[in-house]
């Protein structure tokens, strides 16, 4: 074949696996080309970085996590050890680990308390449980965090209406299954009454929000009567809006503590 300039080539622009690339190489004074499939010269090249990587992790300055292997990575990003082992298919779980109470509260009104998943997990029910009853509903949801201001954003998975008619434990199903990935979200409840009593942070023993969120002020941080905080906002049961842009009252409290089952 007579020789041409590569810009003068005609380019390809439906390459696949097995697509060939030519190979030249150089050796006492020869050239000489032969032929190799992207697929093979993928894995070659994915074979010379992962053993880089490994001889030289990639330091956390430039993207890394500067440790070759998971414990080292660990340690070099200083979050200790992992926080879950993992979820299963078919159990339930608290969606965050707290020592809770129950108390009724003011119907037609969001209450959010704030909670961290450390390992992907695909909701399929959501559920709390009822101590004091009335005749009424409740639904329950999951907030997504904004990234910034850790406050909660998008609705991410909601339950259908709930009976509190009856005491005990109750559930039920997000519609289609939801994969919430790790990071920091809200767990959320309305009810349409405000004489059931369900489940919530206990004002003695919940867990710190604070720790997590902050607060607004010291007053709100360290209460004599609460060690943890709730955000509320003002919305007709049986809808969940976007909070994005909302204007939540922030004061010691109880916060609900829901469960889901992963799917």
């Amino acid at each position: 074949m007579a020789n041409v300039k590569i810009t003068d080539l005609a380019e390809d622009t439906t390459l696949a696996d097995s697509s060939l690339v030519e190979l030249a190489s150089f050796s006492g004074g020869v050239f000489s080309s032969k032929k190799t499939t992207l697929s093979t010269l993928a894995a070659y090249v994915i074979g010379k970085v992962n053993a880089a990587l490994t001889a030289a992790p990639l330091p956390v300055a430039r993207g890394g996590t500067g440790g070759g292997t998971a414990s080292n990575a660990r340690a070099s990003l200083g979050v200790g050890t992992i926080a879950h082992p993992g979820y299963v298919a078919g159990r339930w779980y608290w969606a965050s680990a707290s020592a809770v109470g129950f108390s009724a509260a003011a119907a037609n009104q969001i209450r959010l308390h704030p909670f961290v998943l450390s390992q992907p997990v695909t909701v399929s029910d959501l559920s709390s449980r009822l101590s004091a009853t009335a005749a009424g509903s409740m639904q329950i949801a999951i907030y997504a965090a904004d990234a910034t201001t850790h406050m909660p954003t998008t609705l991410v998975a909601a339950s259908a209406s709930i009976s509190t008619a009856a005491a005990g434990p109750v559930s039920a199903s997000v519609g289609s299954a939801v994969l919430l990935q790790p990071g920091l979200y809200w767990q959320a409840v309305n009810i349409d009454n405000a004489a059931a009593s369900y489940q919530q942070t206990h004002n003695a023993y919940g867990p710190a929000s604070g720790y997590l969120m902050g607060a607004g002020t010291l007053a709100s941080l360290a209460n004599a009567g609460f060690v943890s905080s709730v955000l509320t906002v003002a919305q007709t049961f049986g809808t969940w809006p976007s909070l994005t842009s909302a204007s939540f009252t922030e004061a010691p409290g109880l916060g609900p503590v829901i469960g889901f089952r992963s799917a």
